[in-house]
C-alpha cells in the first residue's frame, strides 16, 4: 500500500511541475494534475491484476486522451496541453536510464530486459493515444454540432437548387494572415463589429472571403452561427481560442483587448461585436 500512494503522490508532483516549467494556465494546472494521477493510477491497477506492461499503459493513454480531450472542451483550450502532462507519469524515463546503464556496462541481459520494458512502455503510449483519438472522434460523431451541420449544407444546397435567391451572398475583405488561417482551416470564427453590414448575414447565406494582397485569391464559406456579444471581452469568453485563430502558442496570450486594434472600444459599445462560424465550402 505504501507504494502505491508514495507513486502516487510522485505523479502528482510530477506532473504539477511538468505543468509549471511550461506555463499551463494555473485554472488547468489543478485538472492537469488529477489527469496525472489518475492515469498513473489505472498503471498501478493493471499491473496489480498482472495485465502487462504493455496493456497497462495502453489502458492509461487511452484513458489520458479521452480525458485530456473532454476537458480541453469546457476549459477550451488545445487538447495537447493537458494530454502531454496527462501522459508524463507514464514515460519510461527510468527503464531507458537503467538500459543505457547496462549497455554501457555491458551487461546484456539487463540491457534486454529494460530495453524491452522501455519498448512496451512507449508503444503501449502511443498505441493508447491512437486508440483514445479514435474512440473519441467516433463518440462526437452522433454529436448535434455535426449532425446540424450536414443537415445544413444539405438543406442550403437543395434550396440552392430550387432558389438561389434565398441564401444570400455577401463579400469580405481579409488581410494575408487571417485568410491564410480560413484557408488552412484553422479559423473558423470571424470576428466583426456587429454594424449595419453584418446585421445583414443570416445563418446558411454565403460569404466570399478575398484576400487583399491577390485580387485572385477567394474563399467560399458556408455561415453556421451566428452570435451577438456587448463587447470582445464577453465574446472571448465563451469562443475557442483555436477557432478564432490563435495558435498553441499565442492561446496563452490571447486577450479582447488583441481586437482593439481594429475595432476601438467606442466602436464595440456603439455597435456591439459578432461571432460568425462558418464552413468552407
Amino acid at each position: 500500500m505504501e507504494y502505491y500512494v508514495t507513486t502516487l503522490v510522485a505523479a502528482a508532483f510530477g506532473t504539477l511541475g511538468f505543468g509549471m516549467q511550461f506555463k499551463i494556465k494555473p485554472s488547468a494546472l489543478a485538472v492537469c494534475t488529477a489527469g496525472g494521477m489518475l492515469s498513473w493510477s489505472i498503471v498501478l491497477i493493471s499491473d496489480y491484476l498482472d495485465c502487462g506492461i504493455f496493456t497497462s499503459n495502453l489502458l492509461a493513454s487511452i484513458f489520458a486522451i479521452i480525458f485530456s480531450s473532454c476537458v480541453a472542451i469546457k476549459l477550451k483550450l488545445p487538447s495537447t496541453v493537458l494530454l502531454t502532462p496527462c501522459i508524463v507519469p507514464l514515460v519510461p524515463g527510468g527503464s531507458l536510464y537503467y538500459t543505457m546503464e547496462s549497455l554501457i556496462w555491458k551487461d546484456y541481459d539487463k540491457f534486454y530486459e529494460y530495453g524491452t520494458s522501455a519498448l512496451l512502455t512507449a508503444v503501449g503510449i502511443a498505441g493508447g493515444i491512437v486508440i483514445g483519438s479514435i474512440l473519441f472522434s467516433a463518440a462526437r460523431k452522433p454529436f448535434p454540432r455535426v449532425t446540424n451541420f450536414n443537415r445544413i449544407i444539405s438543406k442550403v444546397q437543395n434550396e440552392n437548387m430550387k432558389n438561389k435567391s434565398k441564401s444570400k451572398i455577401h463579400y469580405m475583405n481579409l488581410n494575408k494572415e487571417p485568410y491564410d488561417m480560413i484557408e488552412s482551416g484553422r479559423k473558423k470564427v470571424e470576428l466583426r463589429l456587429y454594424d449595419e453590414k453584418r446585421q445583414q448575414i443570416k445563418i446558411n447565406d454565403i460569404i466570399e472571403f478575398k484576400c487583399i494582397d491577390s485580387e485572385d485569391k477567394k474563399i467560399v464559406v458556408l455561415v453556421s452561427d451566428i452570435k451577438i456579444y456587448p463587447t470582445f471581452k464577453e465574446l472571448y469568453e465563451n469562443f475557442s481560442m483555436e477557432d478564432i485563430g490563435y495558435s498553441d502558442d499565442e492561446i496563452d496570450n490571447a486577450k479582447p483587448e488583441d481586437m482593439e486594434e481594429y475595432y476601438p472600444i467606442e466602436k464595440q459599445k456603439e455597435y456591439s461585436v459578432v461571432a460568425i462560424s462558418f464552413e468552407k465550402l
